[in-house]
């Protein structure tokens, strides 16, 4: 089944990149870890997808699975730690500013602690990223970017 190797890609076919084999290697994962393939179904797929040359090829490889947007897959490793740097950078910058509000508070003489009111609202979205992060999710709101302009190619 499917074309020989190294064989011409058939009119209006496109040749895959290795990094859509590999999302499509992280989609089967993902459906083995939902229950719908099996290991041994997993292990063949993914052997199919990384022999695919042309899209339609590649396709085939989910016949019989549901569409999984890439952004409902867990975070790749790359993803998770880009994630863990971009939290510590926020940690830096919100310790920072704190630091520089308590200052003015402290030399202004004010009785009443104001700088609660920016800190905690800050602070208490710092914790939801963090919590976020712990339980894998990782920036599900910077998605829609990706295609470059026009949406998804086909």
């Amino acid at each position: 089944m499917g074309t020989l190797p190294g064989a011409i890609a058939a009119a209006g076919e496109t040749l895959v990149s290795d990094a859509e084999r590999e999302l499509m290697a992280r989609t089967l994962r993902h459906h083995t870890a939902e229950g719908r393939l099996t290991l041994d179904e997993l292990s063949d797929r993914v052997g199919e997808a990384y022999a695919a040359r042309v899209g339609s090829e590649l396709e085939l490889v989910l016949r019989d699975l549901p569409v999984t947007p890439p952004e409902a897959l867990p975070p790749t490793e790359v993803e998770l730690a880009k994630a863990r740097r971009d939290l510590r950078g926020a940690l830096r910058t919100y310790a920072i500013v704190g630091l520089a509000l308590l200052g003015i508070w402290a030399a202004s003489g004010a009785d009443f602690f104001w700088p609660i009111w920016p800190l905690g609202g800050w602070g208490f979205s710092l914790y939801r990223q963090y919590q976020r992060l712990r339980e894998g999710v990782v920036g599900q709101h910077h998605h829609h970017h990706h295609h470059g302009r026009g949406g998804p190619s086909r």
